[in-house]
C-alpha cells in the first residue's frame, strides 16, 4: 500500500526550510559590538575621627596641609612670653575633666618650649617664700629677693560645657587688662585629651601668629 502524495512531500519541506536556516545563519557575518572604555573615578573619603565634618573644613581652611612641617620655632627664654594658665570650668559633678583639659594644654605648651610657663602653684610657693624671708626668720644671704621671679603677662582659660552640646572654649587674657586677647572652640563629638590637644595646638599657633609674627 503507497503513502499519499501529501505525507511523502513533507519531510521534503522540512528539509528545505533547515537547509534555508542553515544557510541564512552561515551567510551573515558575525559583528562584535564595540564597547565604551569608560574610566572610574572614586573620591578618597579621609577618616573624620570625631571631628564634626564643617569643623574639620575650617580647620583645613585655616591651616593647608604641611603647615606643621615647618622647622621648629627657637625663641630665647628672656624673649618668651610668659603664660599662665587658669583651671578650665565645667560641671561640678566632673571635675577630673577640668583638670585633664587644663593639664593637657599646659602639656603642649611647655612642649612647644617657646611660652614662659608659669605655674600658679609655683607663684604662691615662691610668695611663700617671700614672706618668710621678710619676717627675719631665714638667712638673708641665701633668701631669695623680690623681684627676682617673673609675674604672667597672660593666663589661659576656657570652659567645658556638655549640657548643651558638647564644646570647648580657650581664651587668653592680657592680665594687665582682663581683656580677652585670642578665643577658639571646638565642638566634639567628645570631651578628651586628644580634641582638648587638638584645640590647644590651635590656640598656640594663633599665639605665635601673635607674639612672634610667624605665619
Amino acid at each position: 500500500m503507497s503513502n499519499p502524495p501529501h505525507l511523502s512531500i513533507r519531510p521534503l519541506i522540512v528539509l528545505m526550510l533547515v537547509f534555508l536556516v542553515l544557510s541564512g545563519c552561515t551567510a551573515r557575518p558575525s559583528t562584535v559590538k564595540p564597547v565604551n572604555d569608560r574610566s572610574e573615578y572614586y573620591q578618597d573619603t579621609r577618616f573624620e575621627g570625631q571631628i564634626p565634618i564643617q569643623t574639620t573644613k575650617e580647620l583645613q581652611n585655616r591651616y593647608p596641609t604641611g603647615f606643621q612641617q615647618n622647622k621648629p620655632l627657637v625663641i630665647p627664654f628672656d624673649q618668651q612670653v610668659r603664660v599662665s594658665f587658669r583651671l578650665f570650668t565645667s560641671n561640678p559633678s566632673q571635675p577630673d575633666i577640668s583638670k585633664m583639659v587644663t593639664d593637657t594644654f599646659v602639656n603642649v605648651f611647655v612642649k612647644s618650649n617657646i611660652f614662659n610657663i608659669i605655674e600658679r602653684e609655683q607663684i604662691g610657693h615662691l610668695t611663700g617664700e617671700l614672706e618668710l624671708n621678710q619676717s627675719g626668720l631665714v638667712n638673708q644671704d641665701n633668701a631669695p629677693e623680690t623681684g627676682q621671679f617673673s609675674a604672667p603677662e597672660f593666663i589661659i582659660t576656657g570652659a567645658i560645657d556638655q549640657v548643651g552640646g558638647r564644646l570647648i572654649d580657650a581664651n587668653l587674657l592680657d592680665i594687665s587688662t582682663g581683656r580677652v586677647v585670642l578665643s577658639e572652640r571646638i565642638v566634639p563629638a567628645a570631651i578628651n585629651s586628644q580634641n582638648a590637644e587638638m584645640l590647644a595646638r590651635i590656640l598656640l599657633t594663633r599665639m605665635k601668629e601673635k607674639f612672634y609674627k610667624v605665619n
